[in-house]
């Protein structure tokens, strides 16, 4: 341990009145609704992380309340009266995107004020991306960069004298006040890890109600969510992921995700399952091992296969997927011109090998979702169209369509800044509205973009009333609520681009 964090220690050793005091922790999600509501980015989260974090520290402290102001849609007076009503004496902030960053800084607001002494640590994706933007709050203690589950077990320890300072993954301040920085940290082994502790919530709540409406609502309810790996090796250009979760896939085996699948199964009748990887199905080999546990187990679930890397699947996997219930395959694209795939995007993909796996995915009955991204530095309006025309050519079922936006500490933010495609005085991720280029072009400005890519989205999805139909089933909402959707997208972006037209 290096100076400073012996100085540190000492710091804390000659304030008794934070040494030996965390008894009583709360783990929180704050409401993206403090900040904004957007049916495209304002969804309810997988309580799944906070139950992790309970789970390895509830042997080191007496008392820990989870406070899901998302998902019980908590005002923040109802948020202030439970940070009353309990008195924490350490309170955990998970804030998922910068865009909503700033509910993170009103939650501290409201921690602080009822009582400055309480120590605060904020963490999750925002915290890991955007530490230094974090501490700039006074009044966060500590900041969690990188995964967090064992920085936080070891900072709690510090904390109540039972362990030494994490040396990774923490962000804090010295006696003298000066900000030091930890290298992000990374659990090697997922295996090993405490498995989410579902008693810390009223967990048949979450069950019995999908994170959002859209495509990638579970099949039937109640339904659970799990992560079977973390970290993505493909390397797009555009991801963050390697920045948060590592560029290596770290799996969990076929044993353990099975065991918490018949889990949730037998305690608390899930019907359908929901996996949350970026690559969940990247190595064919443990691929095949959990689809045909789940045939042999007969876990009877519906489900659907998000983030899947095409090259990766096969026919017998495919074959696989439709026997143990899957019923939706969503594949990752990006683009429908070969150049923007190979020289910006970076993506290993063939254009020419998608039509035939869509049509084999197709085969054993499975509903295909294909994700692209449009407005991309460097690309031209042509290749934008052609985006389109792949999209509605190759007959997949559904289509999303993403605004680029680019990210700090990403190979295409060095992509557009060496092609003047933004300007690095003035652009900044922070509280960002993803629905809406900000990409700089000769041949094209945002407005553009946006109004092409809200008009494309809806003429090839919903066009054909067969194809309208079969997508309100696979969202399991009625028709009315379809167009309800669609009429939304296109309201909220006529408002947000022409605020004086709609005033």
């Amino acid at each position: 341990m290096n100076n400073i964090e012996l100085d540190y220690e000492k710091v804390f050793l000659e304030n008794s009145d934070k040494l030996n005091n965390v008894k009583k922790v709360v783990l929180v999600y704050p409401n993206q609704r403090w900040f904004k509501e957007d049916m495209h980015t304002t969804w309810n989260l997988n309580p799944s992380t906070l139950c992790i974090l309970a789970a390895m520290i509830k042997d080191y402290v007496d008392e820990i309340t989870i406070i899901d102001a998302q998902f019980d849609d908590l005002t923040q007076e109802d948020f202030k009266k439970r940070i009353e009503e309990i008195n924490p004496d350490l309170v955990g902030i998970s804030v998922l995107t910068t865009e909503y960053s700033m509910i993170g800084d009103i939650s501290l607001d409201i921690v602080k004020e009822f009582n400055p002494s309480i120590i605060t640590v904020l963490g999750g994706v925002h915290s890991t991306l955007h530490y230094e933007d974090v501490m700039k709050n006074e009044k966060v203690d500590f900041c969690i960069r990188g995964e967090g589950e064992y920085v936080f077990q070891e900072l709690i320890k510090f904390l109540n004298s039972k362990g030494t300072l994490p040396t990774e993954g923490l962000i804090y301040r010295n006696k003298n006040k000066e900000i030091q920085i930890q290298k992000a940290t990374l659990v090697s082994d997922i295996n090993k890890m405490a498995i989410p502790d579902y008693s810390f919530v009223d967990f048949e709540k979450y069950t019995m109600k999908s994170p959002r409406d859209g495509i990638e609502a579970p099949p039937l309810l109640p339904y659970a969510r799990i992560q079977t790996s973390r970290g993505c090796p493909i390397g797009c250009t555009f991801c963050l992921v390697e920045s948060i979760s590592g560029k290596k896939l770290r799996k969990r085996s076929a044993e353990s995700i099975i065991e918490e699948l018949d889990y949730l199964v037998k305690n608390y009748n899930i019907k359908s399952v929901v996996f949350e990887d970026d690559n969940p199905f990247g190595d064919k080999v443990r691929t095949k091992r959990i689809l045909k546990a789940m045939i042999d187990k007969k876990l009877n679930l519906k489900w659907k296969a998000t983030a899947v890397f095409l090259p990766a699947i096969d026919e017998e996997i495919l074959d696989l997927m439709a026997q143990s219930g899957c019923i939706m395959l969503n594949i990752a694209i990006e683009s429908g011109n070969q150049r923007v795939l190979d020289e910006v995007v970076h993506k290993p993909l063939k254009l020419s090998t998608v039509a035939p796996k869509v049509a084999l995915a197709h085969k054993y009955g499975l509903f295909v979702v294909a994700n692209f991204i449009v407005g991309l530095p460097t690309e031209t309006w042509e290749e934008m169209r052609e985006t389109f025309r792949f999209a509605e050519e190759t007959k997949i079922d559904y289509v999303k369509f993403f605004i680029a936006n680019v990210f700090s500490g990403t190979k295409l933010y060095d992509y557009a800044m060496e092609n003047n495609a933004i300007d690095a005085q003035t652009y900044s991720e922070l509280n960002i509205n993803w629905r809406f280029s900000r990409i700089k072009s000769d041949e094209w400005d945002a407005e553009e973009v946006s109004i092409l890519r809200a008009y494309e989205w809806d003429r090839i999805n919903f066009s054909d009333p067969k194809k309208r139909e079969n997508t309100a089933k696979m969202m399991n909402i009625s028709m009315e609520e379809l167009n309800k959707i669609r009429r939304n997208t296109r309201k909220v972006l006529h408002k947000d681009l022409y605020p004086v037209m709609n005033s």
